[in-house]
């Protein structure tokens, strides 16, 4: 209050100098003013940030990721289509989450609209847009209120998880049995298979990532090593060969 120049005046009152002589009322009154002022300028530099940055900078990051996931999994899949193993194909599914398995908490709101963020921002409508602008506040809502209750919290590292995409959607291991349906594979369809069909569907899957890994890690040229402990003892030289083809084709040494 001292840089507004308090004094009294000719009748004891308190005035404020460098406000023409105002009264503690009026100057609140000011300030009340002055306040609705900055928030307002700070709502529209808060908007330009969602909007220039988040919506257009990470928005289209993450939908690039998005893509390349999904070309690499057309990539993949077009391997192993040509590849049957014990008989048979293997294919490799990568689906967004039912809004029903998202887990309410911090990254739960934007993932909700994760398919508005893998369309190009061009293509987006006002209301779209909205949709993606209104979740964005709300994780850094969420993100202010645990920095209250986790005073040690990392901004920066919440919000990277938040916008952790990989938790948006779910890998699904598909089978073709030779005459048979297409299924997915699970803990339980799995124990009932034949040891080299359990060890082949672990594997696809496994190496798959990893080719992913060097994909998008290694330098351009690196050689792509993988060290294997007696890989192949429950499976016949064909099957062997059809693996080692697999591997080769994601340009493993």
């Amino acid at each position: 209050m001292a840089e507004y120049g308090p004094d009294l005046d000719e009748e004891s009152r308190i005035v404020f100098v460098a406000e023409d002589q105002i009264e503690p009322p009026a100057l609140l009154n000011l300030l009340a003013n002055q306040i609705d002022v900055q928030k307002a300028l700070l709502d529209k530099e808060e908007r330009v940030l969602f909007e220039d940055f988040l919506l257009q900078e990470i928005a289209e990051n993450i939908r690039s990721h998005i893509t390349e996931a999904e070309q690499w999994i057309d990539r993949i899949n077009r391997v192993l289509h040509n590849l049957p193993m014990v008989g048979e194909r293997y294919s490799l599914e990568w689906k967004p989450l039912d809004s029903s398995e998202i887990a309410e908490g911090s990254g739960s709101h934007i993932a909700r609209h994760h398919r508005l963020l893998n369309k190009p921002l061009q293509e987006l409508s006002q209301e779209e847009s909205q949709l993606i602008l209104d979740a964005l506040r709300r994780e850094i809502a969420g993100l202010r209120l645990r920095q209250k209750d986790e005073p040690g919290l990392n901004f920066m590292d919440a919000l990277v998880q938040i916008f952790d995409y990989r938790e948006w959607f779910r890998f699904g291991v598909f089978i073709t049995p030779q005459g048979g349906s297409r299924l997915r594979l699970t803990d339980r369809n799995a124990g009932a298979r034949s040891g080299a069909e359990q060890l082949f569907a672990l594997y696809v899957p496994l190496f798959a990532a990893l080719a992913a890994l060097y994909s998008s890690y290694a330098a351009p040229g690196s050689p792509r090593l993988l060290a294997l402990d007696e890989a192949f003892d429950k499976s016949s030289l064909a099957n062997t060969q059809k693996i080692m083809q697999f591997l080769v084709l994601q340009g493993f040494q």
